[in-house]
């Protein structure tokens, strides 16, 4: 299904980016009554959640859009789950994949352009301080993303922009892969 964009429609532009393709094509049937919704939209109306996150995001860079869009790929290539909500009038996601029962969470991809670092929901193996630094560690050592050791209990927020690059937003990608790898090979999580 094409959606054709009618001169004063929200699909229309004025930004160098456009919202994916597949959320066009996937898109609602009425934009102005999925926009007009807002923050009442069912929490697993992904979709339409989608839909509206990039929207908001076509305010952004073309770089960050394009690093938001790419998060959100590896998250669904990842079978990650979504948790979809607007904080402020700004939709967030949140990917996390349950092992043992329990649900893992590391970051939150904002439409603001910003991704917050959830260090304090860390569940076995990083519930110790000493496994939180190991991982801020590979975290910090991305071009631009710079996280002290004192965020080891705390959110840390982090620009979108710092994973604009290619070479950055590999190495993102990598620590959240060895982070669920991690978790997945604990026992703790298995026991359950």
């Amino acid at each position: 299904m094409t959606m054709s964009v009618a001169p004063n429609s929200p699909l229309k532009t004025s930004s160098n980016h456009r919202l994916p393709e597949e959320i066009i094509d996937r898109g609602p049937a009425s934009v102005p009554d999925v926009l007009a919704a807002g923050a009442n939209l069912p929490q697993k109306d992904d979709r339409s959640m989608r839909f509206i996150f990039f929207k908001q995001m076509e305010a952004r860079t073309p770089q960050e859009f394009d690093a938001a869009k790419s998060l959100l790929d590896w998250a669904d290539e990842s079978e990650m789950r979504l948790w979809w909500r607007e904080v402020g009038g700004v939709t967030t996601v949140t990917p996390y994949f349950k092992h043992g029962g329990i649900a893992n969470w590391i970051f939150s991809l904002r439409a603001d352009a910003a991704v917050d670092l959830h260090f304090q929901y860390l569940k076995a193996p990083f519930d110790g301080k000493e496994r939180r630094l190991e991982f801020i560690r590979r975290l910090s050592s991305i071009p631009g993303v710079s996280i002290p050791d004192e965020y080891a209990s705390k959110t840390r927020t982090v620009l979108l922009s710092a994973l604009s690059s290619d070479e950055a937003l590999e190495m993102f990608i990598r620590a959240m892969e060895w982070y669920e790898g991690e978790v997945k090979r604990s026992e703790i999580g298995a026991a359950f």
